[in-house]
This record gives C-alpha cells, sequence and structure tokens, in this order.
C-alpha cells in the first residue's frame, strides 16, 4: 500500500525522463535476486515483469558499495511525488514476500517495477492495473541500505 506523506508542493531538481531503455543503476545484489524472482513469476504482473526485465537488461550494474546515494534501491525508502495531483507518497520497496508493514511495496508492482534504479529528482511514468497513467518524480530517498553501509539486505 502506498500512503500519504505529507502536503503538496515539494519540489525537487528536474532530471531526464526515466524510460526502460535509458540506463539506470543497479546493485549485483539487486539484479541477481530481481533475475531469479523474475524465474518465479506466474504472470500476474506482466506489465511490471516486462518492465523489470528491460530493467535488467539495460542496467548499469555495479556492486552495493558503488551504489550512488540518490538511487532508489530495494529496501530503500522513497519519497515521490505524484504530478497530476501533486500528492506526496512514501514507501519502502520490498521484495513481494516481505509486504508485510503498512507503506511496503512490492517490487512487482507497477510503481515499484517503475521506482527501481531511478535517481533523487527524475520523472517517470506507471499505469495502474486498472489502466490508468500516472507520473511521478523521486523527491528524496529518506533511506537507502547502501548508504547505510547495509550491503547484504
Amino acid at each position: 500500500m502506498i500512503y500519504p506523506i505529507n502536503g503538496h508542493g515539494r519540489q525537487a531538481e528536474t532530471k531526464p525522463n526515466a524510460d526502460p531503455a535509458y540506463p539506470i543503476v543497479m546493485s549485483t545484489l539487486d539484479h541477481l535476486r530481481i533475475s531469479e524472482l523474475m524465474n518465479q513469476t506466474d504472470g500476474k504482473e506482466m506489465r511490471s515483469v516486462s518492465l523489470l526485465e528491460k530493467k535488467l537488461r539495460n542496467a548499469d550494474v555495479v556492486v552495493p558499495q558503488d551504489i550512488p546515494e540518490c538511487i532508489v534501491t530495494m529496501n530503500s525508502q522513497v519519497l515521490f511525488l505524484e504530478l497530476g495531483n501533486q500528492a506526496v507518497y512514501g514507501f519502502t520497496l520490498v521484495y513481494p514476500n516481505s509486504t508485510s508493514r503498512q507503506g511496503d511495496v512490492s517490487i512487482l508492482s507497477p510503481v515499484g517495477a517503475a521506482l527501481l534504479g531511478l535517481s533523487t529528482g527524475q520523472e517517470t511514468h506507471w499505469w495502474s492495473a486498472k489502466g490508468r497513467r500516472f507520473n511521478l518524480r523521486v523527491l528524496e530517498l529518506v533511506y537507502q541500505p547502501e548508504a547505510a553501509g547495509l550491503f547484504s539486505l
């Protein structure tokens, strides 16, 4: 579940729009775990799986110690602005079997797949299960495991 964090209009630096062909940065550990996860999906999350497969193919894969602090990685807590309604939302990006707390969002969800590998200030879009397009901008990484020195989460 995605939940609102606070009011409207938080500003962030604008960077290029994220396209699956646009190179993202991903850790070797995230790349390995998500690749293994793709082999276990049952097809219910086709749109997310397709996007994740493109991201895996096009990612600039680096060791966890070399991940920049501004990149959304697995187990990161991220704030983003939904550009349509100017609402700020926050969640922790997790693997599907770890979505036990309020604010945990699976990497297999449309918004989770869209945000993986993006940097602070970068914009992208995602499609809901009902076919609605949402545009968003990454505002802030509240927590990133790699920045905290945790390289095996």
